[in-house]
């Protein structure tokens, strides 16, 4: 028989020690929250599913996604960021998208 139990957000946790040699800007304090939103993206992205996040502003949802695309994934995944504002256009878009890939020839990315 397989034993199943929940396990608490808290467990996974470890103890967070700042390097004093980091730049302050560069130095991401896990919480419960980073630490569940980190494993629901993961699960998300490596399931083939779409990621949208909510939330008041000033709830480090950029953060997270940020740290986790960048640093916590495995290395078969491949980021990269577009930038929009309420100004950018559907060709802006699809021109940003294209910059960033390799164009082998014409049509061919």
């Amino acid at each position: 028989s397989i034993s199943v139990a929940w396990k608490r957000w808290t467990d996974s946790l470890q103890e967070y020690i700042v390097n004093p040699k980091d730049d302050f800007s560069t130095i991401i304090v896990p919480t419960i929250d980073t630490v569940r939103y980190s494993w629901v993206i993961e699960k998300l992205v490596t399931n083939s599913k779409p990621v949208l996040a909510v939330g008041p502003t000033g709830t480090a949802k950029t953060l997270t996604i940020t740290d986790k695309l960048l640093r916590r994934m495995p290395q078969q995944y491949v980021t990269q960021f577009i930038s929009f504002s309420a100004r950018t256009s559907a060709n802006q878009t699809q021109d940003m998208i294209d910059a960033k890939l390799d164009k082998r020839r014409k049509g061919i990315f």
